[in-house]
């Protein structure tokens, strides 16, 4: 999608050297066929005074406006190796570029709030990635996010179940509880984060999600139960509001 400015300037030198008549001698008059020339550094004749030509400098392009027709679902992005800081948008690529990494398999349209979670379609994605533009109308130069869903073109997919990764937590991942760490959001002594189900050591999962339920106190609303068999319940606060994990101990 980044357009590319090609600046090509073409500059001449002119290099003069001029030849007068004095500097040949005139044959002498009583030996008509020998001339005599004045001795030269080179083979090539001098050129000819020119005049520089310079075309002017073409300003760089503007990159295009990103829309919330832009990456398109389908669509191909590839990876900035200088961009360590996810702070840069991506590049959208066609599939069949050698330049392209992940492949866009759901998009948030533009709004002022950045989500941080995949939605249920695209729940295995391994980068969730926010597009950023400045807003127009009533949100005039207010920054605009909008969500990017990425699968990687190969592996490895830590999105997927039991991998450790990903944007989402979904069934078969696993969760490792550290104690004594305070929780900003549940002012907890403990804080539960995913884990690759095969890790050890301190990373090491002590339980593993079956299924996902939700809580709610909307009048006319249903709680959604976990699955039977369920030893634990953890809120989910990267999903929406309400739903939690329901995971057995490993």
């Amino acid at each position: 999608m980044a357009a590319t400015a090609v600046l090509c300037v073409l500059s001449g030198a002119a290099l003069a050297a001029c030849g007068s008549s004095k500097d040949k001698a005139d044959p002498a008059p009583d030996s008509p066929s020998v001339s005599v020339s004045a001795p030269s550094m080179s083979a090539t004749a001098a050129p000819e005074p020119s005049t520089v030509v310079t075309t002017p400098v073409a300003p760089p392009t503007t990159e295009a406006p990103l829309t919330n027709a832009s990456f398109p679902k389908g669509s191909c992005v590839a990876e900035d190796p200088t961009d360590t800081t996810g702070s840069t948008n991506p590049t959208q690529v066609d599939c069949s570029s050698p330049l392209a990494v992940a492949k866009v398999l759901s998009r948030e349209p533009f709004d002022l709030v950045a989500v941080t979670s995949c939605p249920k379609a695209s729940e295995t994605a391994d980068k969730l990635v926010q597009v950023t533009r400045l807003g127009t109308g009533k949100n005039a130069s207010k920054l605009e996010y909008a969500a990017l869903c990425l699968r990687n073109l190969g592996a490895p997919h830590p999105g997927d179940p039991g991998q450790g990764g990903g944007p989402n937590i979904v069934k078969g991942d696993c969760l490792v509880e550290h104690k004594n760490v305070m929780s900003l959001t549940t002012g907890s002594a403990t804080s539960t984060v995913e884990t690759a189900c095969s890790a050890t050591g301190y990373a090491a999962p002590n339980y593993q999600v079956i299924g996902m339920g939700t809580q709610t106190i909307v009048k006319g609303a249903k709680s959604i139960p976990c699955p039977k068999g369920t030893q634990a319940e953890f809120a989910a606060p990267r999903q929406l509001i309400g739903d939690v994990y329901c995971a057995v101990r490993v």
